[in-house]
């Protein structure tokens, strides 16, 4: 009840569910068999539904109902509640602009897992050239306010991409600390199994990362086999578009 060994509770959180034990009267109503209990002569067991640490959807443990009956009913039992809702396909994401803070631009944001044929091993430092796994980050302009969508892909290469560290086009760079890419695998959850994380900060205690991209996709067998033991994966980033659509990004 105090916390110690979970993740993500807050000292307030901790507070809470103990506040929450030591309020509750003696007397009470079982609830599983309906009769009357009194805790002092009667074992009492508990069963608490609490949130699931998880460090990109619940950072924070916290304790959502309770069940209180007779030890001789049911058992004490923790029951660990993970989000499911984890969206799959392109995920909005707004941008205000750099000289219109209040006019925001949105996007829909796509990232799928590829495979690089050995031909475009973009590792100097590899001995040989292989198929390596790699994300491809797409965007798709769906907001313009009327000023176009290269206008919002420049503001989207200059205050994300550049920041980030992709400082050339067509070039390697490594990204800026804080950023961090997560894929899941078997999640316990049987809407979204399999998810990827793309964070543009860390994980503080407590708190959510700022997510580029949070959504399931479908990681083939043969990406996950690549991918398995590598402390770093490639991201492939631009935007969607179809030849001829919209004119040359300008150099700048």
């Amino acid at each position: 009840m105090r916390g110690e060994g979970w993740r993500g509770v807050t000292l307030d959180n901790v507070e809470d569910m103990r506040s929450w034990l030591a309020n509750r009267k003696p007397t009470y109503e079982c609830d599983w068999c309906g009769d009357d209990c009194d805790a002092r002569r009667e074992d009492t067991s508990l069963q608490i539904i609490a949130t699931a640490y998880d460090s990109d959807l619940s950072p924070v443990t916290r304790m959502i109902s309770s069940k209180r009956q007779h030890a001789r009913c049911v058992p004490s039992k923790m029951n660990w509640v993970r989000q499911i809702d984890i969206p799959r396909g392109p995920v909005a994401a707004g941008l205000p602009s750099s000289v219109r803070p209040d006019m925001v631009g949105e996007f829909a944001v796509t990232v799928q897992p590829v495979m690089l044929p050995a031909e475009m091993d973009f590792d100097k430092d590899s001995p040989e050239a292989t198929a390596k796994a790699a994300l491809l980050v797409t965007a798709a302009v769906i907001e313009d306010h009327g000023q176009g969508a290269v206008a919002w892909l420049n503001e989207l290469e200059l205050t994300v991409w550049r920041e980030a560290g992709f400082d050339e086009l067509f070039a390697v760079a490594e990204v800026a600390p804080g950023w961090s890419v997560r894929l899941v695998r078997n999640y316990p959850s049987s809407l979204t199994p399999e998810w990827v994380a793309v964070r543009m900060t860390e994980p503080e205690e407590g708190e959510t990362p700022l997510h580029l991209y949070l959504g399931g996709v479908d990681i083939p067998e043969e990406w996950a086999e690549a991918a398995r033991g590598r402390d770093t994966v490639m991201l492939l980033v631009g935007p969607i578009s179809a030849g001829g659509d919209v004119q040359e990004v300008p150099e700048r």
